[in-house]
């Protein structure tokens, strides 16, 4: 038997006695809430301490790949950001898609200058406005024609 039920059996007066008790129920109902709540913001907090590690861990994860990918190696020089064969791979077909770009304006040049005309407007040669090209690139070409030709000559 705990003290509060010594205490109560002291009091005479039931009316006293039931004001007693209601008053210990809030207590112990008020200590149970204010538990109920520190449980919950120590969890809460706790929650909140793992989430805030969490995304600690994962910046320092961040924090060592980017390290380890900017890191120097044993010749001083930065670590590659493609590897070698990606590396050869992509400056073949960049070196290929450069040699199709030559070859297409070879063979423009090619064209514009087998269709050549005398009678083609360009800045070396006074036609009217109006004057239509015979040249197969059209004016630009009779204009590339005309100056190569008058640059260089007929060869």
């Amino acid at each position: 038997m705990g003290l509060g039920a010594v205490h109560m059996m002291r009091i005479k007066s039931p009316a006293l006695r039931g004001r007693l008790r209601n008053r210990n129920y809030d207590q112990k109902r008020s200590r149970y809430a204010i538990e109920r709540k520190r449980t919950y913001f120590r969890r809460a907090s706790r929650q909140k301490v793992c989430h805030n590690l969490r995304l600690i861990t994962a910046c320092l994860e961040i924090t060592t790949v980017l390290a380890h990918s900017f890191a120097m190696n044993d010749r001083d020089q930065p670590a590659p950001l493609i590897s070698a064969p990606i590396r050869t791979f992509l400056s073949r077909r960049v070196e290929e898609i450069i040699g199709l770009v030559f070859l297409i304006l070879g063979f423009g040049l090619m064209a514009a200058l087998i269709s050549a005309d005398d009678a083609d407007p360009s800045a070396n040669n006074v036609t009217s406005i109006s004057a239509d090209t015979a040249n197969w690139i059209g004016p630009y070409g009779a204009e590339i024609a005309g100056f190569l030709n008058s640059n260089f000559g007929v060869i």
